[in-house]
């Protein structure tokens, strides 16, 4: 596929995304990270670059890619809810992703 025949949108939400897990795993190594399991630094490192494959998926149009970023965000949502309760404005950045993902779910391989 040539850059030409990705949808703008997609190439958006590649960026900003990568940029995003970026941003939160530098911000996550300088947290101080009290009250939280000591599993949990894993489990986050792990849930980012699952994002990242999601993401690369994404940038290649292929369906696992919004098959995965849909089973992470299940998971990362779960965890939330499970370790700090419910917030619905931690859906709104992944709730975007996967709205462009499923508009152009059809043009994907």
């Amino acid at each position: 596929m040539n850059f030409d025949d990705r949808p703008g949108p997609i190439s958006a939400i590649c960026l900003i995304w990568t940029l995003y897990v970026g941003y939160g795993l530098y911000h996550f190594s300088n947290a101080q990270l009290t009250g939280l399991p000591d599993w949990f630094s894993m489990y986050y490192v792990a849930l980012s670059c699952g994002q990242l494959i999601a993401i690369v998926g994404y940038w290649q149009m292929r369906k696992w890619g919004v098959l995965l970023f849909t089973s992470i965000t299940v998971i990362e949502q779960a965890m939330l809810i499970n370790l700090v309760g419910f917030n619905p404005t931690s859906l709104i950045p992944a709730a975007i992703v996967l709205m462009v993902g499923i508009t152009h779910y059809k043009e994907m391989r």
